[in-house]
């Protein structure tokens, strides 16, 4: 075999196709051969950038031995994982969030002991902790928390409506336990307590409703969304909460949205509160005529039931040829 000096191999490696150099540079790393004047000819072929792209991709797929092997052999240092090169200039991607998706967290704490502060853990709009919310991985967020984050941090990431929205239950406990505040919760849109409800989440209602959410809080969006998506273990779960008839007299509009939704189930439990043909009424008959237009016949014909002849007359005169219907006479007999 031939062999040829050091220098003459550098030259070499450097006539070499960048790909094939990143490959050379990624192979030693495994291989742990830090320690050779040719790993050190590879590792100095590469320019920042290049050598960057293989830390990311290595943090991405590896292992922990591998990643720590690369950071000695191509001398990675925290400008590397904190600074101007944070993100990949060719795929937009930071060591740190590539190391979130590798199974193994020590990963992303080796990138994180390279040299990055609280304040570039919690960078690009905490994209890391969001990541970890939205994937399912507690063990990430515990070592966020414990590397500095805060309750704040969590609040700006959006990382409870992530985690509500993949279904994760230990994530919300965490998100819980380190005082994501209740006015965030509040903020339904950012929280995700609709997403729950829609997806049918209720053992993470169950945990967001330890916040101290009161039936004021669900009594809107949550509850319609819970209602149409026949999540009704969480309708039932809001309706213990302490929703009264008083309340829904309060607020008509929420009924006429309501059978709009066609929930037939929740219509039932929501007049065993104590509503009554009179509460029907008030709503000008909205409550019959919306799920007649919207054809929710179940509904419907629950509403229909409920009136009395002088009723219909009224609705007659809001809506000429009500009476005459099939719908009508198809129930009414």
């Amino acid at each position: 075999m031939l062999r040829f000096p050091l220098d003459i191999t550098c030259v070499i490696f450097e006539l070499l196709p960048k790909s094939s150099r990143e490959v050379l540079l990624s192979d030693c790393a495994k291989e742990s051969s830090c320690d050779h004047p040719l790993v050190a000819a590879v590792a100095n072929s590469l320019s920042r950038e290049e050598k960057h792209q293989v830390f990311v991709d290595t943090c991405a797929k590896d292992s922990i031995k591998t990643v720590q092997s690369l950071i000695r052999i191509a001398q990675i240092k925290r400008q590397n994982v904190s600074g101007g090169l944070a993100y990949s200039a060719e795929r937009n991607e930071h060591p740190l969030l590539a190391a979130c998706s590798n199974e193994d967290p020590s990963v992303a704490e080796c990138v994180i002991n390279v040299g990055m502060g609280v304040d570039n853990i919690r960078g690009y709009n905490n994209a890391v902790l969001r990541f970890a919310c939205a994937t399912g991985r507690a063990d990430l967020v515990r070592l966020f928390f414990r590397r500095g984050l805060t309750a704040k941090d969590a609040e700006d990431s959006n990382g409870l409506y992530a985690a509500c929205r993949g279904g994760h239950n230990e994530i919300v406990w965490l998100l819980y336990r380190h005082g994501v505040s209740i006015d965030h919760v509040r903020a339904n849109n950012a929280s995700g307590l609709g997403e729950a409800c829609e997806k049918g989440f209720t053992k993470i209602v169950q945990l967001m409703l330890m916040w101290g959410l009161d039936w004021r809080d669900v009594f809107g969006g949550p509850f319609l969304t819970a209602a149409g998506y026949h999540n009704n273990d969480i309708i039932q779960l809001f309706l213990d909460m302490g929703i009264t008839a008083d309340a829904i007299r309060d607020d008509y509009q929420f009924l006429v949205d309501l059978s709009e939704v066609g929930n037939l189930w929740t219509i039932k439990q929501v007049f065993a509160l104590g509503l009554t043909i009179n509460d029907v009424r008030a709503t000008n008959y909205e409550v019959v005529l919306v799920p007649w237009r919207h054809e929710k016949p179940e509904v419907f014909a629950f509403f229909i039931r409920m009136l009395a002849p002088e009723d219909i007359i009224a609705i007659e005169e809001v809506e000429p040829g009500f009476a005459d219907c099939d719908d009508v006479k198809n129930i009414l007999g």
